[in-house]
């Protein structure tokens, strides 16, 4: 058995060979749909994405709006690696490997 991820930006072309593969007898997972699903409203994901982004990340009607996620993911990310970067400035470690 093999198995075949398939990156890329977009309109490079995944979904053709996803197509592809799916049409020679290949089981295509599409991560991405099941990745919306983890998070439908009400569900168990749905629940840990608003505890822990609060309901800015909701549309009206109490989706998750992937946009907003993706800012408040971002934006996390951001203040996470300036704050460590920040860090092991101070402690004269920056760019040097730990021991």
């Amino acid at each position: 058995m093999f198995v075949i991820g398939l990156t890329g930006g977009i309109g490079t072309g995944k979904s053709r060979v996803a197509t592809v593969l799916g049409d020679l007898g290949a089981d295509v997972i599409e991560a991405d749909r099941l990745g919306h699903e983890v998070y439908r409203a009400q569900t168990d994901g749905w629940r840990q994405v608003v505890e822990t982004f609060g309901p800015k990340v909701l549309t009206p009607d109490g989706e998750v709006d992937r946009k907003k996620l993706a800012s408040e993911v971002h934006l996390v990310l951001k203040t996470c690696s300036g704050t460590h970067a920040s860090s092991a400035q101070r402690r004269g470690n920056y760019g040097k490997p730990r021991a």
